[in-house]
């Protein structure tokens, strides 16, 4: 009688979901794709950095480019990136 639980139970839940069809699933709609917006004008200044950002940026870039250098060259003696870094951005 146990092996024919399983099926029995497939069987009832079949009858209940035809007779009820509240309790099957039912197919969402499809949506509409929403339309396309509008170009977005050119980016404002406040996303620009300013002098002073940029300048960090451009001694930041400067250090990276010095430690890859030093890197390639085997001449890091055991300095991290973070110590070089450090050390390079109080200097310039």
């Amino acid at each position: 009688m146990t092996k024919f639980m399983p099926a029995l139970a497939a069987a009832l839940l079949l009858a209940v979901t035809a007779a009820n069809p509240a309790v099957a699933q039912t197919a969402q709609p499809a949506k509409k794709p929403a339309a396309a917006a509008p170009a977005a004008p050119a980016a404002p200044a406040a996303n620009q950095p300013s002098a002073a950002q940029k300048a960090q940026q451009d001694k930041m870039k400067s250090c990276a480019a010095e430690w890859q250098a030093m890197k390639k060259a085997g001449k890091t003696k055991g300095t991290t990136y973070q110590q070089f870094s450090s050390e390079c951005l109080k200097k310039s």
